[in-house]
């Protein structure tokens, strides 16, 4: 999966769009999991890149 017409990743926007809502909330684990999914799918993207 890559960068669709307008030239964002559905995944990272995804990611980001639950890692601001949990930010919202009052569990740190839940924070803690969902900045890691963020993390996990940048370096996803990125070592693709890398990789090219």
């Amino acid at each position: 999966m890559g960068a669709g017409p307008d030239g964002r990743d559905p995944a990272i926007d995804a990611a980001l769009r639950v890692l601001d809502e949990v930010a919202a909330g009052d569990d740190p684990q839940a924070q803690i999991e969902a900045a890691q999914h963020v993390h996990d799918v940048l370096q996803g993207r990125l070592s693709g890149v890398s990789g090219a």
